[in-house]
């Protein structure tokens, strides 16, 4: 009955539908992208370059939003694109997200020293920006996917690990919990069966959001060239091909922004009405 309430005012809000529709649509273009691509994303057609949208090239090819500097077709990277900003977004989110509740769990629940320690380490972390990190890393593992999910996630799990320990002061002084230490139970059986799920509501939250911002860090990165090879599409790396050609052709730069500006105010608004929705003072 609940599922039926959720899917049910999600259905009614147009925030949250406008949401869903282009997560989908991000979602469908990764997966089915060797299917809705009319064309290979590294093909090069000198002959066709910078073409403008809804041209026709010399070899009779029909590009609807036009071809880059190398006669690459624009929609084909754009849909291959998606797949390097939803796997860096989903993944990154994710490994951040299952770090940073293990130690607010970690740091909430047993505190002391250790609370002290784990919350020094967060302080560092906010202390250092995440280019300066993502820099460092990379200049000594190299560019490539796996390398700049591991710094994302390295930047991103503060916020979960503060957010779960601040929850976790609060739950386990709860009568279940003080129930479930006098019963004999484990501090782990503890923190995963009467813990977490109390404190896992704001996660959910804090997860769609960190989504719209990987995203946007691993533009960043891409458009400085920190993130995957070239001859992966990536709509930062066309961003930054683009952005020599903007006087003579604009598409280059503004059809990725807008792919990249559309996704991050979809997964926002999502996420905006998400926590609307979980938290129960805006309910009353």
């Amino acid at each position: 009955m609940e599922g039926h309430n959720f899917f049910r005012e999600m259905l009614r809000s147009r925030k949250a539908m406008f949401g869903v529709c282009v997560v989908s649509l991000i979602v469908l273009s990764a997966i089915f992208s060797p299917w809705l691509a009319p064309y290979d994303p590294g093909t090069q057609n000198l002959i066709g370059r910078l073409a403008k949208p809804l041209a026709t090239t010399a070899d009779g090819r029909f590009h609807l939003l036009g071809t880059d500097q190398l006669g690459r077709d624009i929609l084909s990277r754009l849909i291959y694109g998606a797949r390097v900003s939803l796997l860096v977004g989903t993944v990154a989110s994710l490994i951040a997200g299952t770090l940073g509740v293990t130690l607010g769990l970690i740091a909430g629940y047993f505190g002391g020293r250790i609370d002290a320690m784990i919350m020094r380490l967060c302080d560092v972390q906010l202390a250092l920006p995440y280019i300066l990190i993502a820099i460092s890393v990379l200049a000594l593992l190299g560019n490539g996917l796996i390398n700049i999910i591991i710094v994302l996630s390295l930047t991103q799990w503060v916020t979960y690990a503060r957010v779960v320990r601040s929850g976790t002061l609060s739950v386990k002084e709860k009568e279940f919990v003080l129930a479930a230490k006098a019963l004999g139970f484990g501090s782990p059986k503890i923190m995963l069966r009467y813990v977490l799920p109390n404190v896992f509501a704001p996660v959910i939250v804090i997860a769609t959001f960190s989504v719209a911002q990987t995203i946007i860090a691993e533009s960043a990165l891409s458009f400085l060239g920190l993130s995957v090879p070239p001859s992966i599409p990536s709509w930062g790396g066309m961003l930054a091909d683009g952005r020599t050609y903007l006087v003579v052709a604009w598409w280059l730069a503004t059809l990725p922004g807008l792919a990249i500006t559309f996704t991050v105010i979809g997964v926002n608004l999502f996420g905006d009405w998400l926590r609307d929705h979980l938290d129960p003072k805006l309910q009353v």
